[in-house]
């Protein structure tokens, strides 16, 4: 079934001439993503785009001795996988999905001709592969710089702006490995939220509940990447050329 653009909720597609969504809807596949399901494994060349469509990737930093950090996400303001169309040979990072639900997907094969060729599109993603450069790089500032606690309210302030749903599945044992924390210290930090009011929980789920009192426990990196979205989604708006 060919996508309709009247239904789209990535904000990429959804910004795209009528035309030239029409030429590319035929090639996109549907999918379903399970949390932690991982899409493009790190050394490897990312064989798909991925536009979420409710989904939410995660992209991590792996290390030699096996662990890895979380150092972006991208949600339905979107896309993943552009490294390869943007002409990287393998991916350093694995990418994973943070949150299950749904995406589009095609082939950078299939992409690339449409890439040349559609200077709207080259655009949009231009602007979406950059916006997602300075989330890693404040994120990677932030992880140095700041405390825990202001670091973790960014980090879920970031993710409940790009989530689908006010509840979501997401356990403190997948915080803590997404943030590079310890579990007892995610805790804690999760706890605080709560007594805030900026959360709610039930055992293995979160529940996004005031996104104000969320981005005053936050530091300032969430201000920053924010208004960075923010510039990147009024282009999108106002359509990029």
């Amino acid at each position: 079934m060919t996508a309709s653009q009247e239904l789209i909720t990535n904000r990429i597609l959804a910004a795209l001439p009528a035309e030239e969504f029409e030429r590319l809807a035929p090639r996109l596949e549907p999918v379903s993503l399970r949390a932690g399901e991982v899409v493009t494994p790190a050394g490897e060349r990312a064989r798909h785009v991925y536009f979420p469509e409710g989904a939410v990737l995660s992209y991590f930093m792996p290390m030699a001795d096996g662990k890895a950090v979380e150092v972006g996400m991208v949600g339905m303001e979107g896309a993943a996988g552009l490294n390869t169309l943007f002409g990287a040979r393998q991916s350093a990072r694995h990418v994973s999905a943070a949150i299950e639900g749904g995406a589009l997907r095609i082939g950078v094969e299939r992409l690339g001709p449409e890439f040349e060729r559609s200077a709207a599109l080259r655009g949009l993603l231009t602007q979406a592969g950059g916006e997602l450069l300075t989330q890693v790089m404040q994120r990677s500032a932030c992880g140095l710089l700041h405390l825990s606690g202001g670091r973790f309210a960014t980090w879920l302030s970031l993710l409940g702006d790009r989530a689908a749903a006010d509840e979501v599945e997401f356990t403190q044992e997948r915080m803590a490995h997404h943030m590079g924390l310890r579990r007892p210290g995610v805790t804690m930090l999760y706890q605080e939220l709560v007594y805030a009011g900026a959360v709610g929980h039930s055992r293995g789920r979160v529940h996004f509940l005031d996104r104000h009192a969320r981005r005053r426990s936050a530091c300032e990196c969430y201000g920053a990447m924010a208004a960075a979205n923010g510039a990147a989604m009024t282009m999108l708006g106002a359509g990029v050329s």
